[in-house]
């Protein structure tokens, strides 16, 4: 088991561009590295797909994160487009979900 520095924190990445939109999903490496390939904690955002703040997820969360972080997982907290800010119904916003755990 490998420990990482706890400063090694968000990386913001454009996991889709739609138009002149980029849609981000915020990635956190895990602190200690035990697997080759880190197990991944997934976050969406709820809001009733209306909003979706990547970085309100990940602090929501952050307490089991931050614990799964420290055994060795990472974790990510996606965008999506939405309803309210993008005009865009519920088959493109798991279009966006899909395509970010793809990514």
């Amino acid at each position: 088991m490998t420990s990482v520095s706890k400063t090694n924190e968000e990386k913001r990445l454009i996991y889709k561009t739609v138009g002149e939109r980029e849609i981000e999903l915020l990635f956190y490496p895990p602190y200690t590295a035990v697997y080759d390939r880190a197990p991944l904690l997934f976050l969406i955002p709820g809001g009733g797909w209306c909003m979706s703040v990547a970085r309100s997820m990940y602090d929501s969360a952050r307490s089991l994160a931050e614990r799964l972080r420290e055994n060795g997982f990472a974790a990510v907290a996606v965008s999506y487009r939405n309803h309210r800010d993008d005009g865009v119904m519920m088959p493109a916003i798991v279009d966006d979900v899909f395509d970010a755990a793809s990514y």
